[in-house]
């Protein structure tokens, strides 16, 4: 294992995401990839997930804010569910910190009472999950992709995940005023 930063990172993440490959493992060990130009300020759904962020409690505002801001960011080893561990962890809130253990937390919601800062969970390989991401509302969830490493901004009802979609969990309360 290699730590560099915060991020840790090994082969096979045992009942994580979708592991880092060797070669990742490779690029990681000789200072980084290189970082993908910023598509998210050209997207006009970020800033309005952004204002509509503003008018949910304190804990979840700072989820959704957290999650945006995020966005086009590479940093190697980065996984879906350690992504939203470090999202929630800013809010104050503490997650387990793989993609099964975040499934058992707080309350299932069904896709009609998403509401932003929501956990998503989707099942492209592995069940009962094997992908998490945060649902910033208007349909989109921002997650960390498998295939490029990079925080993404992605539509719920699109492939692939309108049909891996498996669960969603609510893991702060709507009333929640503090943070």
């Amino acid at each position: 294992m290699r730590v560099r930063g915060w991020v840790a990172y090994v082969v096979v993440l045992a009942g994580g995401c979708t592991p880092i490959t060797t070669r990742q493992a490779r690029v990681w060990e000789r200072g980084g990839a290189a970082q993908a130009p910023n598509v998210a300020a050209a997207d006009p759904t970020v800033p309005e997930l952004a204002r509509a962020a503003r008018e949910l409690p304190a804990v979840g505002r700072n989820v959704v804010e957290s999650a945006l801001a995020a966005l086009d960011a590479i940093e190697p080893g980065l996984d879906c569910s350690s992504f939203v561990l470090r999202v929630y962890s800013a809010a104050g809130v503490t997650l387990p910190r793989t993609v099964r253990q975040q499934m058992r937390l707080g309350s299932a919601v069904t896709a009609a009472d998403l509401q932003p800062g929501d956990l998503v969970f989707f099942a492209f390989r592995r069940r009962p999950a094997d992908h998490v991401g945060i649902y910033a509302g208007g349909g989109r969830i921002v997650h960390v992709s498998a295939t490029t490493g990079r925080v993404q901004l992605a539509d719920l009802a699109a492939a692939p995940f309108a049909s891996a979609w498996v669960a969603s969990r609510r893991v702060i309360a709507r009333t929640d005023h503090g943070a």
